[in-house]
């Protein structure tokens, strides 16, 4: 997969995406900017026609290409296990290592409170077996705006298992990938990990 740049309208918001950072604040003009580009994808993704939603697989497919792409090792259904003899078993949609650098991931094609009910168990899991990996929930990246809007029953269960468990979230597309490590970025009072997969033109 190549990744090439074009220059967007907004110099700010080609600052924004160049930065290696992901931990510095933004100002309220910088959030302003990244909260345009990304209504700006989400209503102009390609081949997405609206209502139209990623399977489970198709998310874990997308997911999996593009970490990969960040020379990431895949495994898939990986079966992980806690206390004597098995007695506590699951399988992890995804599991990508590079290095010592350890990422789970549970793929979702719906949010929805039993979802977040299993994704604590995951977390608990791994700290109860001090298994140093980063806990991520991947969702359509077409759900982006539910997640961010903290007004509804569904924005308030993100902000919870996000503050509380330091559960992250992927919001993925064939063609953008958004990563939130913590609240601050989703609400973007931060920086996201933004990667962004532009076809050349002339």
């Amino acid at each position: 997969m190549s990744k090439t740049r074009r220059q967007t309208k907004e110099d700010i918001v080609d600052e924004l995406i160049s930065r290696k950072e992901t931990d510095f604040d933004l100002t309220d003009k910088e959030q302003k900017a990244l909260a345009k580009i990304l209504s700006d994808f989400l209503s102009g993704i390609h081949q997405r026609k609206r209502g139209y939603v990623y399977t489970h697989n198709r998310i874990m497919q997308e997911t999996s290409a593009w970490f990969e792409y960040w020379g990431y090792d895949v495994a898939v259904e990986v079966p992980f296990s806690m206390g004597k003899f098995d007695a506590e078993t699951v399988r992890f949609d995804l599991v990508a290592q590079k290095g010592k650098e350890l990422v789970v991931i549970e793929v979702k094609d719906m949010m929805n409170k039993r979802d977040f009910g299993q994704l604590n168990y995951y977390a608990d899991m791994l700290q109860k077996t001090k298994t140093k990996a980063k806990l991520y929930l991947a969702i359509d990246f077409l759900e982006i705006d539910d997640a961010m809007d903290d007004e509804t029953a569904m924005g308030e269960m993100v902000k919870e298992i996000m503050e509380r468990e330091h559960i992250g979230l992927i919001f993925v597309d064939k063609i953008i990938c958004v990563i939130c490590d913590n609240y601050e970025q989703l609400s973007l009072q931060k920086m996201p990990d933004l990667q962004i997969y532009l076809e050349e033109t002339e």
